[in-house]
């Protein structure tokens, strides 16, 4: 049985963006652009409107027009999406009521500025590619147990009182049926266990073997 948190935002598990483009450097480089991301990826897929984003950050005195810059900038280094939701018929829940409340002159819906899908690691896409197959041809006998791993963690996580403010608690995201926090979740337990691997002796061993590393 999961144990429900109190917490409301969304807990961030990657606080490190990949970068490889000078372009997106400067973009990032900017206060404002950081503290749009930030605000966006708590809020998680409900999103915000650019009046929210406003409200959000008052406390650091942005001009409007220095947060709307901001956002064109994000959106075309495609760091962030944005549209305006569809309307529903039918019974709206307290979510749905909330994005009705999201209305602008003559109750046109206000566009949404939502963080783009979870980042990952960049890799070189060269290697990538030369990785994919090989990856692929010997990890099936690691699959099993790898996913089970996984799965006792994320139930750990799920049914102990201390650590169930760390569960993820984003809603689906409409655009990509996804719950985003959850995809960064998981993908923060992967590197955690990579980490731990990498602690023991079987690694360096194998660094050894290969002459990567002194004897």
């Amino acid at each position: 049985m999961r144990i429900t948190s109190e917490v409301k935002e969304n807990y961030i598990y990657l606080p490190a963006i990949p970068i490889t483009m000078r372009e997106t450097a400067m973009i990032l480089a900017s206060e404002v652009c950081w503290d749009i991301i930030e605000a966006l990826r708590k809020r998680g897929s409900l999103g915000m409107t650019a009046k929210e984003i406003q409200e959000k950050l008052k406390p650091k005195r942005y001009p409007p027009s220095t947060i709307y810059t901001a956002l064109t900038q994000l959106e075309r280094a495609a760091w962030i999406q944005s549209g305006r939701p569809i309307p529903k018929w039918g019974r709206k829940g307290p979510e749905e009521k909330k994005l009705e409340k999201r209305t602008g002159r003559g109750g046109r819906p206000r566009k949404v500025y939502k963080i783009h899908p979870v980042w990952g690691l960049p890799v070189d896409d060269d290697f990538a590619e030369s990785l994919k197959p090989i990856v692929k041809k010997h990890s099936t006998p690691l699959k099993e147990v790898w996913f089970k791993v996984l799965d006792n963690i994320v139930e750990e996580y799920k049914t102990t009182e201390k650590l169930s403010k760390f569960y993820p608690c984003d809603d689906m995201c409409t655009d990509c049926n996804l719950r985003h926090d959850a995809y960064e979740f998981l993908t923060a337990i992967s590197y955690a266990i990579t980490d731990f691997l990498e602690e023991e002796k079987e690694w360096e061993d194998l660094m050894k073997k290969h002459e990567f590393m002194k004897k």
